[in-house]
């Protein structure tokens, strides 16, 4: 298990997985001959280190950015490495009642996935809709948004809108 603090390591070795490593931003790991693993800077949260993750094998890179907020860092991330095929966004632009939002809205998402160049993105964070929770964070976005808003822009983006539990295999040959 990859995590972006040292504090996240000791709470899932205190829950029982054996294999744990802090993986700091811009560090790559290879768990596999054909995978790899690379640690990419999202922000922060209060004063802790957000990773995002890209899985790379062959000629397909999946981005996974459960934390992001904000575009510029997927804006710096692309800067210096090649395109991604796939992008896991958050959509729901979940927001304290009062300070600046903790993950990316549907808009944001959008725009992220074009900037990282992915072909599909996958929504993630579409959650917290009437949890406790909802009495201090809002959201502000959704997965069906985020496909609305790509097919009304006409861009070359699949958004795959997934319910929890399902399972969904990328086929290039389908692009």
């Amino acid at each position: 298990m990859y995590v972006s603090t040292a504090r996240m390591a000791r709470q899932a070795r205190a829950l029982g997985f054996p294999r744990v490593e802090r993986l700091r931003w811009d560090e790559t790991r290879e768990p596999a001959p054909s995978l790899s693993v690379e640690a990419v800077p999202a922000g922060r949260t209060v004063a802790w280190p957000n990773n995002a993750y890209v899985l790379s094998s062959g000629q397909t890179r999946v981005f996974f950015g459960g934390e992001i907020a904000d575009v510029a860092w997927l804006e710096r991330y692309r800067a210096r490495r090649a395109a991604v095929t796939v992008a896991l966004l958050p959509v729901n632009g979940l927001r304290p009642l009062v300070g600046p939002p903790l993950v990316m809205g549907h808009r944001q998402a959008v725009a992220g996935a074009g900037v990282l160049g992915a072909r599909v993105l996958v929504p993630v964070h579409d959650a917290h809709a009437d949890d406790p929770l909802s009495l201090v964070f809002r959201r502000h976005g959704s997965a069906a948004e985020a496909g609305e808003l790509a097919a009304e822009r006409s861009i070359d983006l699949d958004v795959v809108c997934l319910s929890p539990g399902t399972r969904w295999t990328y086929s290039a040959a389908a692009r």
